[in-house]
C-alpha cells in the first residue's frame, strides 16, 4: 500500500541562535544566556561577538532568557545624574525607551526623584548595588514599544517560542542601568569614565596635634560647570574626618558625600545643579 511516511520531527534537532548588543548596536559580553524546556536545559556566557546559539530538539516548547548583573557602578557617574534630572523636570528627555528603562533605577516602573537618589548613593559608594533591580536588563530586539512610557511596561525580557524551524533567531537589546549616556563598558568591569577634570583648592596652613579644623575646598574654573564627582583620601594615621558641613549657597546637602569609608579616611562626592556651579564646597 503506498503513502507518504510519517516524519518524527522530535528525533531531529534545530538551532536557536541571536545576538545581544546595546541599542547603538555594541555586542555585550559575559551575558548569561539560558535555554530551558522538556527535558532542555543548558546556558552560556556571550563572548566578544554578544552572540548564542544552542541545539534543540525540534517541536519543543522552548524559552530563551538572558541576564547579567555585575558590577552595577559600570557606567553610572555624575553626568547621568545630570541628564536623569534634566529629563524629570523637562529639561531634556531622554531620547530613547531603553535610556529610559535604564533610568528607572529602583525597578518600580516610574522615573522620578527616587531614581536620581538611589543612583547617587551608588556612584558616592554608601550602596554597592541596586537594591530592587539588576546591572542590566534585556528586551527582544523587535518589540515595539506601546506607550511613552516604556519602564512601566511589561516588555518581553525573555524568548518563548515553540522549535518547529530547523533554524530560528532572536536578537536582545541590552540596558546598563544607570548609564544614561551609554559610556558603559559592555565587556565587563570598567568601573565609570571621566569627562574631564577640575582642580579642587584648599589653603594651605600649620595645624598643631589634635587641632580641630574646618577645611574649606574651592572649586577653580566654576563657570559653566553643572556636575561634580571626586573622591578625597586622607591618611587616617595623620589626620581624622570628623563630619562633612553642607553648603546651602550652592546647595550641597550631605546625602551628596558617600561617608561609609569616613573612618578610613575616604570620602567621596557626587555632585549637580541646576544652572552652573560656583563657589566652595
Amino acid at each position: 500500500m503506498g503513502g507518504c511516511p510519517l516524519v518524527d520531527n522530535s528525533q531531529q534537532e534545530g538551532k536557536i541562535r541571536g545576538n545581544i548588543a546595546t541599542e547603538q548596536g555594541e555586542m555585550i559580553e559575559q551575558v548569561e544566556v539560558k535555554v530551558s524546556g522538556n527535558e532542555v536545559a543548558a546556558s552560556l556566557s556571550t563572548g566578544i561577538d554578544g552572540a548564542y546559539n544552542f541545539d534543540v530538539p525540534m517541536g519543543t516548547l522552548i524559552i530563551i532568557e538572558p541576564s547579567k548583573d555585575i558590577n552595577d557602578v559600570n557606567g553610572v557617574s555624575t553626568i547621568d545624574l545630570i541628564l536623569l534630572q534634566k529629563h524629570i523636570t523637562g529639561v531634556e528627555a531622554l531620547n530613547s525607551p531603553y535610556r529610559m528603562i535604564a533610568a528607572d533605577v529602583n525597578h518600580d516602573g516610574f522615573i522620578n526623584a527616587l531614581d536620581l537618589l538611589e543612583m547617587r548613593q551608588l556612584i558616592i559608594g554608601n550602596i554597592d548595588q541596586f537594591g530592587n533591580n539588576s546591572s542590566w536588563r534585556f528586551v527582544l530586539k523587535d518589540y515595539s514599544f506601546l506607550t511613552n512610557a516604556p519602564q512601566s511596561e511589561a516588555f518581553p525580557e525573555r524568548f518563548t517560542i515553540s522549535m518547529d524551524q530547523p533554524l530560528m533567531t532572536q536578537d536582545f537589546v541590552g540596558m546598563k542601568i544607570g548609564d544614561l549616556d551609554l559610556d558603559g563598558d559592555v565587556k565587563q568591569n570598567a568601573p565609570r569614565s571621566s569627562h574631564g577634570d577640575q582642580i579642587l583648592k584648599i589653603n594651605d596652613r600649620v595645624v598643631d596635634a589634635g587641632e580641630i579644623i574646618e577645611v574649606s575646598l574651592d572649586i577653580k574654573e566654576a563657570d559653566g560647570l553643572v556636575g561634580l564627582q571626586y573622591t578625597m583620601q586622607l591618611d587616617p594615621g595623620k589626620a581624622r574626618i570628623m563630619s562633612i558641613i553642607p553648603n546651602q549657597e550652592i546647595k550641597a546637602e550631605r546625602h551628596h558625600f558617600g561617608t561609609k569609608q569616613m573612618e578610613a579616611g575616604i570620602v567621596t562626592t557626587a555632585f549637580d545643579v541646576d544652572g552652573s556651579l560656583a563657589g566652595k564646597m
